[in-house]
């Protein structure tokens, strides 16, 4: 490693004159965080969507609409499953682990 440093304090940087950066060229797919917000957003938007409809077919006041609402924007994964569930029953399904 010491003989790799060695050779680069050596060099002499005039001799070797930076070469200018290549274009890069555009990725063949959308980067990861341009691609996630747009998504995480429509993701938003379906599960209060789905709230909503849960909360009509309920009757939940404004009230309990408004804890649901704020409920899922904290554990938005949790109330994915709520809404699914709610689903499984509303379609007459049985809901895994019921007697």
């Amino acid at each position: 490693m010491m003989g790799y440093i060695d050779r680069l304090k050596g060099m002499d940087s005039e001799k070797c004159p930076p070469s200018p950066l290549q274009k890069l060229q555009e990725a063949p797919f959308d980067s990861f965080c341009s691609s996630h917000g747009a998504r995480f957003q429509e993701n938003a938007l379906d599960l209060e969507r789905r709230i909503l409809a849960m909360a009509e077919r309920w009757n939940y006041s404004g009230d309990e609409l408004a804890l649901a609402l704020e409920a899922a924007r904290q554990d938005p994964d949790g109330w994915r499953r709520v809404v699914d569930l709610d689903d499984v029953v509303v379609a007459g399904g049985e809901m895994r682990g019921s007697s």
